[in-house]
């Protein structure tokens, strides 16, 4: 990233400042092992837990924000089955979907 001049004025260093930490807090989880004990240590110091999270529970919830609704879709087109789907469309016609996200293309 590029530092903005030094006789910018302050709005645009907040926003500077605001955007590489934002970029930082988000990305961090992707550093090396130093980096993700600082991140833990500051999160310690915030919040008070002092366990690790588990190497499974990080990668648990970096797919759950990453991929989030695509799974879900997955997990609906093969478990809630046609006749949930009849159910809920005769519980409210509202609810029911177009014919187009019914049978999605990529199953």
């Amino acid at each position: 990233m590029t530092s903005l001049p030094l006789n910018c004025d302050s709005t645009n260093r907040m926003m500077n400042n605001y955007i590489t930490w934002s970029v930082l807090r988000t990305y961090a989880r992707f550093l090396s092992w130093e980096y993700m004990k600082a991140r833990y240590e500051h999160n310690k110091e915030l919040t008070g837990r002092t366990e690790f999270p588990a190497t499974w529970h990080s990668c648990l919830e970096l797919v759950r924000d990453r991929f989030g609704l695509a799974l879900a879709s997955l997990f609906a087109v093969r478990h809630v089955g046609v006749e949930n789907k009849r159910a809920v469309s005769l519980v409210s016609p509202s609810l029911s979907c177009p014919e187009s996200v019914q049978t999605p293309s990529f199953c």
